[in-house]
C-alpha cells in the first residue's frame, strides 16, 4: 500500500509539473506574441511617419533667419575638412527620416550637435553610442537641425557625453533604459533629464520623426 501511494504521489508531482510548465510556456508565447505585435506596430509607425514627414518636406517652417543660419554656420571651424558639410550648434538635434535605423526595420535617424560643432554624438548599431563627423548637410538626401525651446543645450550635450561608450540598444520597445540606447533613445533621455519631453506622442518607443514636434525650432532643413 505504501508502494501504491508512493507511485500515485509521484504521478500526481509530474503531472503537476507538467501542467505548470505547460502554463509558463503559453504565459511565455502570449508575452512573446504581444511583443511581436507591439514591435510590428512601431515599424509601421515608422514607416508611416517617415513618409509623411517626407511628402510634407517643403511645409516644414525653419525658424532662423538668413543671418542666423549664416552666424550657425560660422561657428564650425573653417578650416576643418567637416565644416563644408557640418550644420548646427551646441545642443542642436538633427533628423532624418531617409534612412534605416540602425541597418533595421525602423526607418529614420537621429543625433545631436556636440559641444564642437563639426562634430556630433549619435548611437549606431556598428559602434554604439559615439562621437562622429557632422557631415549631415551630405549625409542624407533629408535632414534637418533644430534647436529646442527653453532648454539648456550644454546640459543635453553633457548628458549625451556621459553616455559615450554605452552600447547600442536593440529593444525599440523600452527608451527608458540609460545604460544602452538606439538614436532617437539617445537624443530624446539627454532633454528628458530636464523636463523637456520630445516624444510627441508618448509612448515606450521613440523614433527619430517623433522628435519633430511644436517643441523645436527648425533652423535649417536640405533642400532636396
Amino acid at each position: 500500500m505504501k508502494r501504491s501511494f508512493i507511485i500515485k504521489y509521484t504521478i500526481f508531482t509530474l503531472l503537476a509539473v507538467v501542467s505548470m510548465s505547460s502554463t509558463v510556456f503559453a504565459k511565455e508565447n502570449t508575452v512573446a506574441d504581444k511583443t511581436n505585435k507591439e514591435m510590428q506596430q512601431i515599424i509601421d509607425k515608422s514607416k508611416h511617419d517617415s513618409n509623411e514627414l517626407i511628402k510634407n518636406w517643403d511645409k516644414l517652417k525653419v525658424t532662423a533667419t538668413p543671418k542666423t543660419s549664416k552666424e550657425i554656420n560660422s561657428i564650425n571651424s573653417v578650416d576643418s575638412e567637416a565644416a563644408p558639410n557640418s550644420v548646427g550648434s551646441v545642443g542642436d538635434i538633427l533628423v532624418t527620416p531617409a534612412t534605416v535605423f540602425g541597418n533595421g526595420p525602423i526607418t529614420g535617424h537621429a543625433g545631436m550637435v556636440d559641444l564642437n560643432p563639426d562634430l556630433t554624438i549619435e548611437s549606431m548599431t556598428s559602434g554604439g553610442v559615439r562621437r562622429y563627423t557632422n557631415d549631415w548637410k551630405t549625409r542624407y538626401t533629408k535632414a534637418l537641425c533644430a534647436t529646442v525651446k527653453n532648454a539648456d543645450p550644454e546640459q543635453a550635450v553633457d548628458y549625451a557625453s556621459s553616455k559615450i561608450g554605452c552600447s547600442y540598444n536593440y529593444n525599440f520597445l523600452n527608451k527608458w533604459k540609460t545604460d544602452t540606447f538606439y538614436c532617437s533613445q539617445l537624443v530624446w533621455r539627454a532633454y528628458i533629464e530636464q523636463g523637456i519631453d520630445l516624444d510627441k506622442d508618448g509612448g515606450n518607443a521613440v523614433l527619430p520623426t517623433d522628435l519633430v514636434s511644436d517643441k523645436i525650432d527648425i533652423n535649417w532643413r536640405s533642400n532636396y
